[in-house]
């Protein structure tokens, strides 16, 4: 995994998904386009998780991991908050 500071992020809801951008010490950031399944559940509860965690390890300094697998189809994203399962169905954009 890719341990990364949050420098901004954004989380929008477009269509029944997450559009999520992340901003790194990387020259390009993090965006994804993640979809609601039947592990992580509806679009909203995603949203308020993502948006919650990337808050929490952006004022807090702490790291998040973020790890891709397009041939699956996921990615995952592990921020301080910590939750069982953070692999979310998503396409990179």
């Amino acid at each position: 995994m890719a341990r990364k500071s949050v420098k901004k992020f954004t989380v929008d809801v477009v269509n029944n998904t997450a559009i999520v951008e992340i901003h790194t010490e990387n020259k390009k950031p993090y965006k994804y386009q993640i979809f609601p399944d039947e592990v992580q559940g509806d679009i909203q509860g995603i949203a308020e998780r993502l948006q919650a965690g990337l808050s929490e390890a952006q004022s807090t300094f702490q790291k998040i991991d973020v790890s891709e697998f397009f041939e699956r189809r996921y990615v995952t994203i592990a921020t301080p908050i910590k939750r069982v399962e953070n692999r979310y169905t998503a396409d990179k954009l």
